[in-house]
Parts: structure tokens; sequence; C-alpha cells
């Protein structure tokens, strides 16, 4: 296959995989090894992919409707998903200033507000995985179209968007060691000591490793598998801040010029 051809299979493979992104990662690759064969040997043959299968998103439609996959029409009004959606933003942002203040969380107001965001979340996690239609839901939300379509398709965006999602179970591994970490520094303030916070980090970790493999899988593990890496974040932006700390404490430098 020349170079045009191979270049016109991969963006409209790209475009079909961003069509049906909110189908579990494995249902995902089935259909682009089935399709692939069709695909190029329609680019091969010099035509017009679009004009003989129809745009990526006409496709998909036809490709969910074959497999008895569920089709969801764009709206501009699913309460229960918009519900989900935007406390799952808000919930990600704000487990990443929790895991910012860390064990500060005993003595900050932060620790009074941050509460009412994890019940939230719970909730928007219930309402998301009661079925596995209320994916579609979210993914045909026009705020959450509007962003898929703000984002560069180029081909450098692919290979850095490939590249990112390969190193997926090293981040899984540190996202786990970073919120594990974060709840020992937590449970330490509280009193916690000197086995349980170890237990805590443990299970934290545990959990934060399972929900980031199932979240691959069944996109509506992403509502626990986001905050969890929006905590590790911050855990690791509080570490970061408080590295010249460290490097003042061990070597009795503190920035000021000794002479």
């Amino acid at each position: 296959m020349n170079g045009t051809a191979q270049d016109t299979v991969r963006d409209y493979l790209a475009e079909l995989r961003y069509e049906l992104a909110d189908l579990p990662a494995a249902e995902i690759e089935d259909v682009i090894l089935d399709v692939t064969p069709q695909l190029t040997e329609i680019a091969e043959d010099g035509e017009s992919i679009a004009a003989r299968l129809g745009t990526p998103e006409e496709y998909a439609a036809e490709l969910r409707g074959a497999a008895g996959l569920s089709t969801v029409e764009p709206q501009r009004g699913s309460l229960g998903a918009r519900f989900a959606v935007w406390t799952l933003a808000v919930c990600a942002v704000a487990a990443g200033y929790g895991g910012f203040l860390n064990e500060q969380l005993v003595s900050n107001d932060a620790r009074f507000v941050l509460p009412a965001f994890a019940a939230l979340l719970v909730v928007s996690w219930f309402v998301v995985g009661r079925t596995t239609r209320a994916v579609p839901e979210v993914a045909a939300l026009t705020e959450v179209r509007l962003l898929g379509a703000l984002r560069p398709r180029t081909d450098l965006t692919r290979r850095v968007r490939d590249y990112l999602v390969s190193l997926q179970p090293g981040w899984f591994l540190l996202r786990a060691g970073l919120a594990g970490f974060g709840t020992m520094l937590v449970c330490r303030q509280i009193g916690w000591y000197p086995s349980t916070p170890e237990l805590a980090a443990l299970l934290v970790a545990a959990a934060a490793l399972a929900v980031g493999y199932r979240s691959r899988a069944d996109r509506r593990w992403l509502w626990l598998s986001v905050p969890a890496g929006g905590w590790a974040i911050g855990v690791a932006v509080d570490l970061l801040a408080r590295l010249p700390l460290l490097f003042a404490d061990v070597t009795g430098y503190s920035g000021v010029p000794l002479f």
C-alpha cells in the first residue's frame, strides 16, 4: 500500500475511533481489526472511503446498528448525563486541590468542602453506572462533542496520543503510588499511626490501580479513575513544591549566599 493510501486509511480509522470512543476499548479494537482490510482495499483501488462507506460518523452509526451496539443521537438536555459529566470535571479539580493540600486538609477549611464533592462524585457514579447506555448519553452532550471537535487531529497529535496511550500502564502504577502516599500522609496527620496509615495507603493504591484498568474496558469507571488521577497529580505537585525544603534539610543550603 502506497503512502497516500496508508495515510488515508489511518486518518479514517482515527476518526472512526473517535466516533466509537464511548465503547469499551476491547470492542473498539475488534471493530478496527474487522474494518481495516476493507478500508485498505478501497484506498488501494484509488476510491474515496467516505464516498464508498460514508463519513466516519455515518459509518460508525452503521457499524453500531450491524453489531447491535447502542446508538445515541446528540441531545441538548439529558439532565442525568449533564450532571454526571460536570460533577466529574468539578470533582477531578477538587481532588487535585485536595492532593496538593494533602495533610493540611486536617487543619484547612477544605476539609469541610471536599467531602461534599466526594458525595456528589458517588452520586454521579451511580447515575452513570446504572446502565451501559449512560456513557453514550454523556458522549452525545453538546459540550462534550464540542470539546471533541476542538481537539487537533493532525498526524503529529495522533502519534502523541498513541504514545501517551502506550504509557497508560506505567501511569496507572505511578498514580497508584502517589494516591497511596498522599493518603498515608493524611492518615498520619489525623493520628492513625503506626500501622493504619500504611494499610490505608495500600488499599487506596490498589483501588486506584484497579479502577484505572477497569476504565480501559468500561468507560463508566472513569468516574472513579479520573478523580484518582486528580488526587495523584495534586500529591505530585505538593511533593515537587517540597523539594527545595527537603534539599535544604539534607544539605543545609537554603538558597541564601553564604558569603
